[in-house]
């Protein structure tokens, strides 16, 4: 038999069961999306959905752009209208185009669309959404079906003496050189996806490029079947090395979009928080002139909350983790009921590595939505991760919206539209007053800022420049002319400067400078090369009774060193290190609760 028909009837059995294929897939979504209706189904295990949703939204929206695509492709490549054929081959050409079966194409059409219609119409629940996921690749299915029908019906016969065949290629040589392609191509998407899985402990952190290979290799496959048949072998070559670029084109840039956008999905699981167990014993007055704001209880014993490294990745694969944080954060709130809650840096993760999305716009959205909810007065500083060079916004920005926030009169965000006139993106002071209206205290927001500025170096940390720190010591001469006495306060930044180092060593060395308090150190103080010079007007001062930091997940150790507490709190973060989602040891947050007098008690609390 001529090649060209034989490639043509083995076109028709693969059209015939990609057919069957779109049929079955939207029946299935029909059914599914039925049996969850009648029986609400709406709820399913929280750690599946999130690879569920992926797998919906981000492997199946492309499918229009390849269908249409590929339909591009298809007539203007493939025949050219006529193909060389023996007349017994003719005969049987002819008689296979009378068995065209369009009640196959009738019915994938109704099923999917069926299927299609009735996931909308039911609402946000994630099995009609799985059942909209099957719907697609069926509509797509069925498409591509009748597109071969189309282009079949197109083939005109050329009658030529028998034994006279055309120069289509070897079939069983494309298809193993075909296989053996594909083999490695698998071998190293795999290998890579366990790699990464095994180092992150998670399997769907990575999932995402696990999606992308799958949805090349389909549409590689679907553009390029071993049914179809080709003119020549120059056409074909031409043709899989356009259409190879193209969809990787359209992989690509699927990939980017999911990257730079991230997600608002958890935006919903926040609002079904019961938020009515926090209890609400304390009140702020801002002045907008100074940029301060004064903090009073209803009761002795004000109660702060140090959380830091919440990490919030705000992508399609972090949702789970998303939701973690955000869970652990409302039970620690819940049993400590502070009075203030300050969050001390790296608030978000724009790190696509890992979280695969550069946007620190959404997951900052979603903490600070999940914040306001809370009702508690809460404030934060910048950390090192926030403002990030890949990140897709800037701080300016990022202000903004702390800004447009604080138009809601009821917001309990304590954002300063006045700041110092010094370095960093956001520092900030806070007054707290004893019930009785005296000055208990204060605590300086200071922003330990990000990296070096013009430096090669990987992580090379930046700290406290020097007209902060003259802030720093401006306020506390003030405040003492104000009080007639030395004003205690607090210091919450983020990366530690180089004394929490020192403290750490003079520990272990024995040296009376430094006495444990509590907790201990998982990792390396990672600080800054240079010394900044404010742990020494720290000293100077006399008035900062302890200084709380972040930024080292896995530290938690509390020293007082040379009269000064320097405290690591317990981290929050599920995303940033390999492994630490399943860790609990480092998981927490710090509460410190003042006694009114000037003194103050520190609890490390775990989750």
């Amino acid at each position: 038999m001529n090649q060209n028909v034989y490639d043509i009837k083995r076109m028709e059995k693969a059209l015939a069961r990609i057919s069957y294929a779109g049929a079955a897939l939207g029946g299935a979504a029909a059914l599914l999306t039925a049996w969850a209706v009648s029986a609400r189904q709406a709820r399913m295990v929280t750690e599946l959905e999130p690879v569920l949703r992926f797998f919906v939204s981000g492997g199946f929206l492309v499918i229009p752009v390849f269908a249409a695509l590929f339909a591009v492709l298809w007539f203007r490549r493939s025949f050219v209208g006529k193909i060389n054929v023996t007349r017994a081959a003719a005969d049987y050409l002819s008689f296979e185009r009378s068995h065209l079966s369009r009640g196959r194409f009738l019915t994938a059409c109704v099923a999917w669309a069926a299927s299609f219609l009735t996931a909308l119409l039911a609402g946000d629940r994630i099995v009609p959404v799985i059942a909209l996921g099957l719907s697609c690749p069926a509509a797509f299915l069925t498409a591509f079906w009748g597109l071969g029908r189309l282009r079949l019906a197109r083939v005109e016969p050329e009658l030529v003496p028998d034994g006279d065949d055309s120069d289509a290629p070897d079939p069983l040589r494309e298809r193993r050189r075909a296989f053996t392609r594909w083999a490695i191509y698998w071998a190293v998407v795999l290998a890579l996806y366990s790699v990464s899985a095994v180092i992150f402990e998670s399997l769907v952190l990575y999932l995402p490029v696990l999606l992308l290979a799958a949805g090349y290799f389909i549409v590689r496959i679907l553009i390029n079947p071993p049914f179809r048949p080709y003119a020549s072998l120059k056409r074909k070559r031409l043709t899989v090395r356009l259409t190879s670029i193209a969809s990787l084109a359209v992989l690509l840039l699927a990939g980017l979009s999911v990257i730079l956008d991230g997600t608002n999905y958890n935006g919903r699981y926040i609002g079904t928080m019961d938020y009515s167990v926090f209890e609400h014993h304390s009140t702020a007055s801002y002045d907008p002139e100074t940029g301060v704001y004064t903090l009073r209880a209803d009761h002795e014993g004000f109660k702060i909350l140090q959380l830091t490294d919440t990490h919030i990745g705000g992508s399609v694969t972090t949702i789970g983790l998303d939701r973690r944080a955000f869970d652990a954060c409302y039970d620690l709130i819940r049993r400590t009921q502070p009075d203030l809650i300050v969050i001390t840096g790296d608030l978000v993760y724009p790190i696509p590595l890992q979280s695969f999305s550069t946007n620190n716009l959404v997951p900052l959205w979603q903490l600070a939505e999940f914040m306001n909810n809370v009702g508690l007065p809460w404030a934060m500083v910048y950390g090192n991760h926030d403002t990030e060079l890949i990140a897709k916004y800037d701080v300016k920005t990022l202000n903004g919206i702390f800004r447009q926030m604080k138009n809601d009169p009821a917001c309990p965000l304590l954002y300063a539209d006045t700041q110092p006139d010094v370095y960093g993106r956001y520092n900030q002071l806070l007054r707290i007053e004893n019930p009785d209206g005296s000055l208990e205290r204060v605590c300086f927001l200071i922003d330990s800022n990000d990296y070096v500025t013009g430096s090669s170096e990987v992580n090379d940390y930046d700290s406290v420049h020097a007209d902060q720190i003259d802030w720093y010591c401006q306020t506390l001469d003030a405040l003492t002319g104000e009080e007639g006495r030395t004003v205690p306060s607090f210091v919450f930044m983020h990366i530690p400067f180089r004394a929490f180092a020192d403290a750490a060593d003079a520990l272990e060395r024995g040296n009376p400078e430094a006495r444990y308090l509590f907790g201990e150190n998982g990792e390396g103080v990672s600080c800054p090369d240079h010394d900044s010079g404010f742990f020494e007007a720290i000293l100077e001062k006399k008035s900062t009774q302890a200084v709380f930091v972040g930024h080292d997940h896995l530290n938690n150790l509390g020293v007082n060193y040379k009269g000064v507490d320097l405290v690591y709190s317990k981290s929050i973060d599920f995303l940033a290190y390999p492994g630490i989602a399943h860790e609990t040891a480092q998981r927490g947050g710090t509460l410190i609760t003042l006694d009114g007098r000037g003194g103050y008690v520190i609890r490390q609390v775990g989750y």
